[in-house]
């Protein structure tokens, strides 16, 4: 007769168990060795039932070396070495889920609790930048290597609703912080910042400095403000298809950054609607189409308009206009700016118009002082095609295929051209700027060639011509031709 299976597992575990490490710890694998064990058994126990003249005597003296006791507690043991291992399995999956994660990636290394209620991004851009004047006669323009920027960036996330971003710049004479904010979103369509940030007027100012069309933003984002201190509203409407962004700040300059501090005690508001009506339409050719409206309002007095002599500058970071040192801002400064960008396949498009109006005074002596309001404009178009059929946008391109010479794969290439214009009010000539040094109109056009081997890499190649109307300056009377490079690393 053939054994029972239980009698023949329990007689194995009974002669073999022994024989195993007592002080094993991995539980799969004692009961693997014991099954593997009770199937050599069963074919010992065929055999002999198959074995004439020996079957039942060689059964019944296996059973009989195995008290009947013995077989219902070693049964037993073999049940609880299976649910120490099913524990043991199921404790390793939750440590598993619940664990931290640590990742790097285009997008930075990462360290985040498993439930991603904690999160912590750490990104970094460098960008080395050359500057080369053709043909120019004026002495300032240098040709030299510049690190433009050189930035640390840590941002991430406390309890799921709770951001924070810091951004140091260490480019430069001297460190700087550029961003310090920390945020709350309730929800998509609001969410509240305060801190350093950018304020939200201009189209071009407010995208990545890694992410531009071109090395250098245009002649329009210097009439917009830069980073300023505040708070502000801000999110999402109708799935994504409306944004806005409004907030009150201390205030600042055109161009120019806010400092850890109000100046003067008055406060600007500021806000932006922008609108992608088709952003989730099924017509692929339509949801790249963005255009909005960006404003300023507030009142300034006893800002220097030039701090360091900086004014308005070139492609080539030179300056072709400043007021004359004594001129400060005195009064009501409204910004206003239309924008527009379309992206479609390969193709994008952005555009923008400003408008900064500004009242100012000039003069040491208050007996003498000279007042004025001037309306400064300037716009810009600018076009890119992605050659290698990637799509454009306004976070920049990914390359289909990175950079691999193996693979016979060459990462993405970019044209691109650009024209702007930006025009000083009649009225700043004699009172607040020497028309004998200051052009009244500056002319950009710019054709360049970007090149990502990566999603972290890229290098840029820029011709950029500027000219002017006005002024008799030697400087100012011959047109700029720079070209420019960058590489730049950006994750």
């Amino acid at each position: 007769m053939k054994l029972p299976r239980w009698i023949a597992t329990a007689a194995i575990l009974g002669l073999t168990l022994p024989m195993l490490p007592a002080a094993a710890d991995d539980q799969a694998e004692l009961i693997k060795q014991l099954l593997q064990r009770i199937d050599s058994l069963e074919k010992k126990v065929d055999a002999l039932e198959h074995s004439p003249g020996t079957a039942g005597t060689a059964t019944n003296s296996a059973v009989a070396t195995v008290p009947a006791e013995r077989f219902t507690q070693l049964e037993q043991q073999v049940k609880v070495l299976g649910r120490q291992n099913e524990l043991a399995t199921e404790a390793a999956a939750e440590k598993a889920r619940t664990a931290p994660v640590v990742d790097f990636g285009p997008n930075g290394f990462q360290f985040r609790s498993a439930e991603t209620n904690f999160v912590l991004k750490i990104k970094g851009q460098v960008q080395l930048d050359s500057r080369w004047y053709i043909n120019d006669l004026a002495a300032n323009h240098n040709d030299s290597f510049v690190l433009r920027r050189a930035r640390l960036i840590a941002e991430g996330t406390i309890f799921h609703d709770f951001d924070y971003q810091f951004v140091p710049e260490f480019a430069g004479s001297s460190p700087t912080i550029l961003d310090a904010n920390v945020g709350y979103r309730y929800d998509n369509w609001l969410q509240l910042k305060a801190g350093k940030f950018k304020s939200p007027v201009g189209l071009e100012q407010l995208q990545n400095d890694a992410q531009l069309f071109f090395i250098e933003r245009a002649l329009p984002s210097q009439l917009t403000p830069n980073r300023d201190l505040g708070v502000q509203l801000s999110g999402d409407l109708f799935d994504g298809r409306l944004s806005y962004a409004a907030g009150v700040f201390n205030g600042v300059g055109d161009g120019r950054n806010g400092g850890n501090a109000d100046v003067d005690g008055e406060q600007e508001f500021a806000g932006r609607l922008f609108a992608q009506p088709f952003v989730n339409t099924s017509k692929t050719w339509l949801r790249g189409l963005g255009f909005g409206l960006g404003a300023s309002a507030g009142h300034e007095t006893g800002a220097d308009l030039t701090p360091n002599g900086l004014g308005f500058t070139t492609d080539g970071q030179q300056k072709w206009f400043s007021y004359k040192s004594s001129v400060i801002a005195n009064g009501e400064h409204w910004r206003l700016s239309p924008q527009a960008y379309y992206y479609a396949g390969p193709f994008g498009l952005l555009a923008e118009y400003v408008i900064s109006d500004q009242q100012l005074r000039a003069g040491t002596n208050s007996a003498t002082y000279a007042s004025g309001d001037l309306e400064n404009t300037s716009w810009q178009v600018a076009g890119s095609y992605v050659l290698t059929g990637e799509n454009a946008s306004y976070k920049g391109v990914t390359p289909r295929h990175n950079l691999n010479f193996s693979e016979g794969t060459w990462g993405a290439l970019e044209l691109v051209a650009r024209y702007a214009e930006l025009g000083v009010d009649g009225d700043a000539f004699p009172t607040f700027a020497d028309p004998t040094a200051n052009p009244r109109r500056a002319h950009s056009y710019s054709v360049g060639v970007n090149y990502y081997p990566n999603r972290i890499f890229r290098a840029s190649i820029q011709y950029t011509l500027t000219d002017f109307d006005g002024g008799s300056g030697t400087g100012n009377k011959h047109s700029e031709n720079a070209l420019l490079t960058r590489f730049q690393i950006a994750f």
